[in-house]
């Protein structure tokens, strides 16, 4: 009876499809069946064990793995997340990638632009939806799991450093779970780059009907339309217009202290994010 003994926890909008394609493109490694974003910690923990656990059996004819992990990018901010885990997966591994907090929240409004209809502002965003920021501040999350887990139980790497360098962000994933790094397959070239469709109304409703079937079970036929390619039948008119200055200024002070502390924590600077 499998369940997964690695979890890639986060942080949203933070490259976790890029290294969600990374890990499964490792023979030595089974991650969730039908979908990439389980759930189970935050949204479906109610359904019990055995409906997690269906996600992980290998198919038939499929040879025995390594490791077994699942990605859900908003496990790292749900403070009801760490202690879930710890007690059903007290000696699983943690992987969180972290993107400068800054490129981060305004990925996620583009994200919420493209996907939920929204049509303010990135200011005013910043200013309405706390959480816009708030999952920018790496380090008073990962303490909740380092308060229930070891350090060694830890992998945290940098999007910017890993998707320059993917080779060595190859070594240092197969270092920690303990599988053949050269058996990696990647790419330099993030995954999930913010457009906005030509008819977002549309790709809204469309979007939010994929989370129903989802809901439901339906995850076979929510990627079966993405393999069709339904998705472009929306078209793209670009991506957002780049941050103002003064506000990516602003917010470079407004998180100036928390970078500081991760810094501290992983014993380095982080030049890529200045």
């Amino acid at each position: 009876m499998t369940l997964p003994d690695f979890l890639v926890i986060g942080a949203q909008r933070a490259g976790t499809t890029w290294l969600d394609i990374m890990l499964r493109s490792h023979g030595e490694i089974r991650m969730a069946r039908n979908r990439k974003e389980v759930h189970f910690f935050d949204e479906h923990y109610d359904k019990g064990v055995d409906w997690y656990r269906s996600f992980f059996e290998p198919a038939d004819g499929e040879s025995a793995a390594s490791r077994v992990g699942e990605t859900t990018p908003h496990y790292l901010y749900d403070p009801r997340v760490p202690a879930r885990v710890a007690e059903l997966l007290p000696d699983c591994r943690l992987v969180a990638i972290l993107r400068n907090p800054i490129d981060r929240a305004y990925s996620q409004y583009g994200h919420n632009v493209k996907s939920k209809g929204w049509t303010i502002g990135f200011e005013e965003a910043i200013e309405r939806e706390e959480q816009l920021l708030d999952r920018g501040r790496y380090m008073d999350q990962l303490h909740r799991f380092l308060r229930l887990f070891r350090r060694d139980q830890l992998l945290v790497c940098i999007f910017e450093e890993a998707t320059s360098e993917p080779g060595a962000a190859a070594r240092d994933l197969g270092v920690f779970l303990e599988v053949d790094p050269e058996r990696f397959t990647y790419s330099s070239t993030p995954a999930n780059e913010s457009y906005l469709p030509r008819f977002p109304r549309s790709y809204a409703a469309a979007r939010s009907a994929g989370r129903l079937l989802r809901k439901g079970g339906l995850d076979v036929v929510v990627e079966s339309f993405k393999k069709l390619g339904v998705p472009g039948v929306f078209g793209s008119r670009g991506g957002l217009e780049p941050m103002r200055e003064e506000t990516r200024a602003r917010l470079r002070s407004h998180f100036a202290s928390d970078r500081q502390a991760l810094e501290d924590f992983l014993g380095r600077p982080i030049p890529l994010w200045d």
